[in-house]
């Protein structure tokens, strides 16, 4: 072999090596520089959503002021407990609603980091299920209401957010398990949302039935209205 040859073989030798130290270490496809970007780790197997796109292809389509605000918390936030992935989650969801959809994963992805670090916590379970609904992950958005409330037991309103989601999954009569706990534990409004579900699934007389009970012990007119012109309205 001549020292042309050799020089050849360890520079291709160096370069696989090399690679090889890169990929382990990155991403495949994904620069050491945006290795602190939030939207390199995959979602939990549950998720049914699959990796999200770099911040790159998130900022396409936004306005120059929008990708602005997403690029700036992405780089301006460097968050290291449970608890700072959650506000920063936080501040994407909200970016989500004033109009910026693309960052809607990045909050399910810090969501997922908060749940990582403590699986414990009710507030990312909860958050990031409003996150899934919002990209039209409903089974996931399910699992999540599912998880927080078995955190929370006792809270209402998880229930009546699980039994919503389960409206939306076409699956009525487990709703209206979840409004029946709503309503044990004091939730008074559920009961409309209940009389609905049996309307759904052709439950005239438990419908009736539960629209009387809003009408007489909401104590929000509007919902109190609401129930009194359903009550008139079903023969």
């Amino acid at each position: 072999m001549t020292p042309f040859h050799r020089y050849t073989v360890c520079a291709i030798a160096s370069a696989v090596l090399l690679s090889g130290c890169f990929f382990r270490t990155t991403s495949p496809g994904v620069a050491q520089s945006d290795l602190s970007s939030a939207s390199l780790r995959r979602y939990p197997a549950d998720d049914g959503t699959g990796p999200p796109p770099d911040l790159q292809n998130l900022t396409r389509g936004l306005t120059p002021r929008q990708a602005g605000r997403l690029m700036t918390i992405a780089n301006n936030v460097r968050p290291k407990s449970s608890q700072e992935f959650h506000q920063r989650g936080l501040q994407y969801f909200l970016l989500g609603e004033n109009g910026v959809p693309s960052a809607y994963r990045l909050a399910i992805e810090d969501f997922t980091e908060a749940l990582l670090l403590n699986p414990a916590l009710l507030g990312p379970h909860s958050n990031r299920a409003r996150a899934y609904l919002r990209i039209g992950a409903v089974e996931a958005a399910l699992a999540d209401f599912e998880r927080a409330v078995d955190l929370d037991a006792e809270n209402p309103e998880l229930r009546i957010r699980q039994a919503s989601v389960l409206t939306i999954a076409g699956r009525d009569a487990e709703a209206v398990l979840a409004y029946d706990m709503a309503y044990a534990l004091g939730s008074i409004d559920s009961v409309f949302n209940r009389a609905k579900a049996h309307l759904r699934l052709g439950q005239r007389a438990l419908a009736l039935r539960d629209f009387a009970i809003v009408a007489e012990e909401s104590r929000t007119p509007k919902v109190a209205r609401a129930a009194m012109a359903h009550l008139q309205g079903i023969p």
